[in-house]
């Protein structure tokens, strides 16, 4: 029996859907997991604000705690365009 074109459409879609968010998963505990470890400065930041964008869209609230905490790490270590781009984040959360 044939499966009618929207049900192998609607399956094909949350395929792909949970294709991309198990993806994204990956890529939370892979750079949470990087953040533990000991890196440069610039390079924990630059871990954060990705960690800031996944989040933006999804967990506000972990977006603004990533962006924060890249903000502090790159005003500390005197890295004004890594803060500027946190605080930008930042300002990008709160408008959605």
């Amino acid at each position: 029996m044939k499966k009618p074109i929207c049900l192998r459409f609607a399956s094909l879609i949350l395929f792909l859907f949970s294709t991309l968010v198990l993806s994204a998963l990956d890529e939370v505990d892979s750079l949470e997991r990087l953040l533990k470890q000991e890196a440069p400065d610039s390079v924990r930041i630059d871990r954060l604000m990705t960690l800031s964008k996944i989040f933006m869209y999804s967990g506000g609230e972990a977006s603004l705690k990533n962006a924060d905490a890249a903000m502090r790490l790159a005003h500390s270590s005197g890295d004004r365009s890594r803060e500027m781009q946190a605080y930008a984040t930042r300002g990008k959360t709160f408008l959605l």
